[in-house]
């Protein structure tokens, strides 16, 4: 995969988990400066054991507004900590562990 799309992903998807799962409405667009988008679809957890979750998500990635978009996933693990008193949880760290498009 292009080193290119792979910062532009890792920034996305840090966005999006952030902000992200507080929010209920899906697939996330994020505009760029070439005039196409990312889309990114809702997350999928694959595993969740002690403060430790494993997802997946779809994304769609048009370079300009014209360009058909190409689709592909993101696997990731983040690190949580939860708030049980206001049963929150905050995502400590992400790190995108694979990509395929």
């Amino acid at each position: 995969m292009n080193k290119k799309y792979s910062f532009y992903l890792f920034v996305i998807l840090l966005t999006s988990c952030v902000v992200g799962y507080a929010q209920n409405c899906w697939p996330k667009d994020i505009a760029i400066s070439s005039g196409g988008k990312v889309t990114i679809y809702q997350p999928q957890p694959e595993t969740f054991e002690g403060n430790k979750l494993t997802d997946r998500c779809a994304v769609s990635v048009r370079k300009t507004a014209k360009e058909e978009p190409v689709f592909g996933a993101i696997f990731f693990t983040a690190t949580m900590s939860t708030d049980k008193t206001s049963r929150m949880v905050e995502l400590e760290s992400v790190a995108i562990t694979n990509a395929k498009f």
